[in-house]
């Protein structure tokens, strides 16, 4: 369907703006000698001139302004539009928008089964069990979904409501009727294992991280908690401010990080004479990045926990996200972590666990975890 058309005055105006804001933006990346708005003022203007495309506005700032960020070649900045600055401070929040479902394939039935139903969401309300398969949205059949594809077109209906065919694993079929919501997930979840050894998974260090992982260490104790694991796999990283809160709670008095800046500005953290003492086994993998790696590193350097898996990414820097006036935002690496010995994570090449174990692919044995649950229970 060909695109409904914008006036001619409008589109001139509107590019002459975007030109001066992509302008101002790659002069700050750029040295005195760098290039001129004449080259982008070339660019747009060949395009109005020659294009047989129609200019959409809204594409050419997001692409431009996704350019310009990518130019740095740094993995961990980028560029956000409007729709998925939205979707990152939801993120960001430990919120997002769903039924409150977690699916995986289940090669026996041709369907995506539920393997976890968050409490309070619409899947509970509609007592949505473990073990139920979906089979179908709105009549649609989707057994070749993967996880992500079902998340996706849940979310395309919005407010609308759907239905959702289920069938068990006796065969027995329902549909129930729901729409998505937005739903909270805890940062933190804990559970008490064998051995008097607790469980803590961490699967960010957003907002309220710390006060959660306080929250477990004290309740796995007064459940009878001996040592204590930190599942840290796949943890992305977040606030400093909750690595800093999180370090201090756990270790004695002394310096814990540093945080440098493009200027070479340091700031030192350090933490209190309180601390939790107890032992302590934190799970890492190569998923484990920035402030989860960096909680990981200054761990082991006090000697306060030993780290049981693989070796980490290597990344060490802290991110800041700047919103724009349009709604959209842009993610850039602002700071690098450095440990009170002054190393940096890129120079250590990652966190070098002091028990190494990896993943095996395609078993549903976690041999990362049975080497931590190891650990622990020959601590306490």
């Amino acid at each position: 369907m060909k695109k409904n058309k914008v006036p001619g005055f409008v589109i001139t105006l509107l590019l002459c703006l975007l030109c001066t804001v992509v302008t101002a933006a790659c002069c700050l990346l750029m040295d005195d000698d760098g290039a001129t708005s004449d080259k982008y003022l070339s660019v747009i203007n060949i395009l109005q001139e020659n294009s047989i495309v129609d200019t959409d506005v809204v594409k050419l700032e997001d692409a431009a302004a996704r350019a310009i960020v990518d130019s740095l070649e740094d993995d961990w900045s980028y560029y956000l539009d409007a729709d998925e600055y939205k979707e990152y401070q939801l993120y960001a929040a430990n919120e997002y928008v769903g039924i409150g479902v977690k699916t995986a394939y289940n090669s026996k039935y041709g369907y995506l089964a539920v393997t976890s139903v968050a409490a309070g969401s619409p899947a509970a309300a509609a007592q949505i069990e473990i073990g139920n398969m979906i089979t179908s949205v709105n009549n649609t059949d989707v057994s070749s979904f993967t996880p992500e594809d079902l998340e996706g077109y849940l979310k395309s209906f919005g407010e609308e409501k759907f239905r959702l065919g289920l069938q068990n694993a006796q065969g027995g079929t329902r549909t129930v009727e729901m729409q998505c919501q937005v739903i909270f997930m805890p940062p933190v979840s804990w559970s008490m294992q064998a051995d008097q050894v607790g469980y803590i998974s961490v699967s960010n260090f957003e907002s309220g991280c710390s006060s959660y992982i306080q929250d477990a260490a004290s309740d796995l104790r007064a459940d009878g908690a001996k040592a204590l694991i930190l599942d840290m796999r796949n943890n992305p990283g977040g606030l400093v401010s909750e690595l800093k809160d999180t370090l201090d709670y756990l270790l004695p008095k002394g310096d814990l990080f540093i945080c440098r800046d493009r200027n070479g500005k340091e700031t030192m953290y350090s933490s209190d004479s309180n601390q939790l003492g107890v032992p302590l086994v934190i799970m890492v993998n190569k998923g484990t990045e920035n402030e989860a790696e960096m909680f990981a590193l200054v761990m082991q350097s006090f000697g306060a926990a030993t780290i049981v898996g693989e070796r980490t990414s290597g990344n060490g820097h802290n991110q800041v996200v700047i919103p724009l006036e349009d709604g959209s935002a842009v993610r850039v690496s602002k700071y690098t972590y450095l440990s009170a010995e002054r190393k940096t994570l890129a120079t250590l090449g990652g966190v070098v666990p002091d028990v190494r174990s990896t993943a095996i692919a395609d078993s549903s044995l976690d041999v990362i975890f049975e080497a931590a649950m190891d650990e622990a229970a020959a601590k306490k």
